[in-house]
C-alpha cells in the first residue's frame, strides 16, 4: 500500500469504533452520569474513562474523557501516514495546535488550571504535559517565551512570535500575537 491507502484504511477501521447513534441514545438515557461513564468504559472510550475518572470530577470527566478521546485519536493518526500524505495530514494536526496556541497568548497574566486546560485539545508536541506546563506560566511573556524555545507552532512562527512580543507588550493586544501564531 502506498499514499493513503494505508493510513485510511487504518481510519476506516477506527470508524468502527465510533459510538452509533443508539449507543449515543443509550448512554443519555442512563439517567445518571455515574452510569453513562460507565457504559462509556465499555466502548473503546475506556482508557479516555480511566484518564477522566482520575483527573476530574462532576461533569467535568465527561468533558475530560471526549477531550482525551479526541487527542488519542489525532495523535495517532498522524502516524498512519507517510511522505506527502502524511505532511498534509500533519497540516491538518498543526491547525490544532495553532488553536491551542491562540487560547494561550489570550489567557491573562495569571496561571490558569483545569478550567483553561478544558479549553485545550493536547496533541503531537503540544501534548498534555507540554500544555500544562504552558498554562501553568504566570504571564502571557512566559508562555510566549516557552512556545518559541520548543519552535511551536514552527520555526517560522515562533520566530514572529517572538518578534511580535514587544508590541504585545506595549499595547496589549492579542491580536498581535495571534496573527503571529497563524504565520
Amino acid at each position: 500500500m502506498t499514499g493513503y491507502e494505508y493510513g485510511n484504511a487504518r481510519v476506516r477501521a477506527m470508524r468502527s469504533r465510533l459510538l452509533t447513534a443508539r449507543q449515543l441514545e443509550d448512554l443519555y438515557d442512563t439517567g445518571s452520569l455515574d452510569r453513562m461513564l460507565g457504559r462509556l468504559g465499555d466502548t473503546a472510550f475506556a482508557p479516555d474513562v480511566e484518564v477522566a475518572v482520575s483527573r476530574a470530577s462532576g461533569l467535568r470527566r465527561l468533558d475530560t474523557a471526549l477531550r482525551q478521546n479526541l487527542s488519542r485519536t489525532l495523535t495517532s493518526m498522524a502516524g498512519f501516514y507517510d511522505g506527502e500524505p502524511g505532511e498534509r495530514v500533519r497540516l491538518l494536526l498543526d491547525r490544532r495546535i495553532r488553536e491551542d496556541l491562540r487560547t494561550l497568548v489570550r489567557l491573562p497574566d495569571t496561571p490558569g488550571g483545569a478550567d483553561v486546560e478544558a479549553l485545550l485539545v493536547p496533541i503531537g508536541p503540544l501534548d498534555a504535559g507540554a500544555l500544562s506546563e504552558l498554562v501553568a506560566l504566570p504571564d502571557v511573556r512566559s508562555r510566549v517565551e516557552r512556545a518559541v524555545a520548543w519552535d511551536l507552532p514552527s520555526p517560522r512562527a515562533a520566530r514572529r512570535l517572538r518578534q511580535a512580543l514587544p508590541g504585545y507588550e506595549r499595547t496589549g493586544d492579542p491580536a498581535l500575537l495571534e496573527a503571529a501564531v497563524d504565520a
